[in-house]
């Protein structure tokens, strides 16, 4: 792990244990064990580095669009959606939370301009699928979809926030049975939305 990647790992960890506001440049470079002179030069100053930790949440987010099979069905593409973006929340669970915290009441201007961003970028892959499925039939109203939508991934971080999983939580087992137990719940919220999917 090169000096940057170190430094955005350990301000991640103190910016979950203590908050952006408690948090000085100060504590991140003693956590990571380097000179404040080294965190400005790679960021210049605290919001930036808040700003590139959430960066690294929507690049993540942005890699999980994949190109799907024509036979693939409706309920199949949704929900292979649905279940890389729990797999990756399951991986950063610090930085879900902190995203969380954020969209309550947002840290900075630019903070919630990148969360507000990386919802509304997400929000809309979500409704594509439904249009590139519906080309020649009725489209599903956006504001049906954003119940759905909601329900949805409302109930993911919700779990996330209850369940307090981990930076460790992939080699727990029962962690990666509750993991599959949130995608089954996930399947059910979005049967009772009545999308007309099938799903499994």
């Amino acid at each position: 792990m090169n000096a940057k990647k170190h430094i955005l790992k350990k301000a991640e960890d103190l910016f979950f244990r203590k908050g952006y506001h408690s948090t000085t440049i100060r504590d991140i470079a003693a956590e990571a064990s380097v000179n404040s002179s080294m965190i400005n030069y790679y960021f210049h100053s605290k919001e930036n580095l808040y700003v590139s930790i959430f960066e690294q949440l929507q690049d993540s987010l942005e890699a999980v669009p994949v190109i799907f099979e024509d036979s693939q069905s409706l309920g199949d593409r949704v929900k292979t959606f649905i279940d890389q973006t729990i797999d990756i929340a399951y991986l950063h669970p610090k930085l879900i939370y902190l995203f969380m915290i954020e969209q309550l009441q947002a840290s900075t201007v630019q903070i919630e301009e990148i969360v507000n961003s990386i919802q509304k970028k997400h929000f809309e892959y979500f409704c594509s699928l439904f249009k590139s499925h519906n080309k020649n039939n009725s489209s599903i109203p956006v504001s049906r979809l954003e119940t759905t939508y909601l329900a949805i991934f409302g109930l993911v971080k919700e779990f996330f926030r209850v369940e307090k999983i981990n930076s460790e939580a992939s080699k727990n087992k029962r962690n990666r049975f509750e993991l599959k137990k949130l995608k089954d719940y996930t399947e059910k919220v979005i049967s009772l939305n009545e999308l007309s999917i099938e799903i499994g």
